[in-house]
């Protein structure tokens, strides 16, 4: 660790180690798992300036991330530190305090700050194999049960500092024995706007257990059916341009749902129109 002659911090550290980690540990009694936790991660070569840190890399072991939403769509395993759940006195009170120090700031506007952001330089950041993620979403019915197997997640070059570093995202995970996602994505993270390059292909997804969130859109929910998807999209400046192709295996619609939000597929009715497209092998 050093100072410097304005008293500004800067550290070389090569490396830093966290064992047994657990972040949101609902009570034992509500048998609520943890928003996440991880055997070790490594942290190598650190170098922090107060522009901003640059970090060689960051090794996750087996990390289990849980996400719990309730039929309110609140995030039932997430616990936050008493500091944070005041009372809604206290927020009146800090929300009275911030108006007057605005009144009083304005009668003083300052210059616009010209510091620089703070950058983030990582090499690459990586998972262990057999990671997983899990979803329960109780918000819809039936309640929505899903374990994510993460096989491969890199992270590499993450560059907030230098214009027209190229960041990149591999993803490898299944769900079940059947069900897989290979995902490659190249962004800037600096660009003005989107510019990106992303492919992605999907697997034998179970479609029924997924009806509830677009069951109001289709107007129908989805009694069976398989996805499988090819995705290719780039992104210059944020013009989109991509293509996709789309496969539904054996792919049949249920009863009819209600809603104000019905996708209109013109003078045929949307059942009629899936089996119009089905083909020799369903």
């Amino acid at each position: 660790l050093s100072l410097n002659e304005t008293s500004r911090l800067s550290a070389e550290i090569d490396s830093f180690n966290l064992q047994q980690f657990v972040a949101s540990q609902p009570n034992v009694e509500s048998e609520l798992p943890a928003l996440a936790t991880f055997v070790q991660v490594d942290v190598n070569r650190i170098s922090l300036r107060p522009e901003g840190i640059e970090i060689a890399s960051i090794v996750v072991d087996k990390l289990t991330s849980s996400l719990v939403l309730a039929e309110n769509q609140r995030i039932d395993n997430l616990m936050l530190p008493s500091y944070l759940t005041s009372s809604e006195a206290s927020k009146q009170e800090t929300s009275d305090n911030t108006i007057d120090s605005e009144a009083a700031r304005a009668e003083n506007i300052p210059q616009a700050d010209t510091t620089p952001d703070f950058y983030v330089v990582i090499g690459k950041i990586s998972l262990s194999p057999e990671s997983s993620m899990a979803l329960v979403d109780r918000s819809i019915v039936p309640t929505l049960k899903r374990d994510l197997t993460i096989n491969e997640l890199t992270v590499k070059n993450l560059n907030t500092r230098d214009k027209g570093a190229q960041t990149n995202v591999i993803l490898k995970a299944r769900n079940g024995p059947y069900a897989s996602l290979d995902g490659n994505l190249t962004i800037e993270p600096t660009a003005d706007k989107l510019t990106m390059d992303a492919k992605a292909t999907i697997r034998e997804v179970e479609l029924p257990p997924i009806s509830p969130y677009i069951a109001n859109v289709l107007g129908y929910n989805i009694a069976s059916g398989q996805l499988n998807m090819d995705l290719d999209m780039t992104a210059n400046q944020g013009q989109l341009n991509g293509n996709s192709h789309i496969v539904l295996r054996q792919f049949d619609l249920g009863g009819k749902k209600d809603s104000n939000t019905v996708l209109k597929a013109g003078a045929v009715p949307l059942n009629l129109a899936v089996g119009a497209l089905k083909d020799s092998d369903d």
